[in-house]
């Protein structure tokens, strides 16, 4: 029994030190599918650089050396500027789409300079009024609060005429040039063969559109700008 006992520990001696000359498995990792490769882990060289004429900036040139380029508008609402747009595209050319505002004449107003106080205005009002004038009121706000208005014209006939009846009553008037601002759409395409302005539709021309060539420093102005339209071209 002695011996069977001590031949049973030296089985399990050996045993040990087999096992501690067996090398530990290694961890593989496995590379994870393309698809989960994500744009911020990708770094794409630079193949060079192409640089504006005027020197300034690194961005590549939009309009290519021997385009022309062209501007197309006003449009004074999206659907008329879609319909510019619908066009160009027909035509091939590049283009891109800017907002803006534009200042235009209402007409010449009528008036007398502004009175120290509103009850100074509405007094020489009830004064015109009684010597038969017209077409009268105080103005109540901005810069000519307190003038007298006599009238909104869009004719220079019509400021003349209305000017001598004033004049024979004794009343001497001012005349000033109202404008307004409104919104405009613009459109600006380039190509190397560009077409004429023979060549806008006629409902394109009945909404005041004029198609005139620009140069194309414009465009490469615009495009360093935010809020830039693009047509898949450009």
């Amino acid at each position: 029994m002695k011996y069977l006992f001590l031949l049973l520990v030296l089985a399990n001696v050996v045993l040990f030190v087999a096992w501690l000359r067996v090398p530990a498995p290694q961890m593989v990792q496995e590379r994870p599918p393309e698809s989960a490769l994500t744009a911020d882990v990708i770094v794409l060289e630079p193949v060079g650089e192409t640089r504006h004429e005027s020197g300034r900036g690194t961005s590549p040139r939009v309009v290519g050396r021997d385009d022309r380029c062209l501007s197309l508008g006003p449009f004074y609402s999206p659907a008329a500027a879609e319909q510019a747009r619908a066009w160009v595209e027909r035509t091939g050319m590049a283009y891109l789409q800017t907002p803006g505002e534009e200042t235009f004449k209402v007409g010449d107003w009528v008036y007398l300079p502004p009175l120290d106080s509103r009850d100074a205005a509405t007094a020489r009002a009830q004064e015109l009024r009684e010597l038969g004038i017209d077409d009268i009121y105080v103005v109540a706000s901005d810069e000519f609060r307190n003038a007298i208005a006599l009238g909104l014209y869009s004719t220079d006939r019509g400021v003349s005429q209305r000017l001598e009846y004033l004049q024979q009553l004794g009343v001497e008037a001012e005349v000033r040039e109202r404008t307004r601002t409104r919104e405009i759409i613009s459109l600006y395409l380039w190509g190397e063969q560009p077409p004429g302005p023979e060549a806008v539709p006629g409902y394109l021309e009945e909404d005041g559109a004029t198609l005139q060539e620009v140069d194309c420093q414009r465009i490469e102005q615009l495009h360093e700008q935010a809020g830039i339209r693009y047509n898949s071209a450009a």
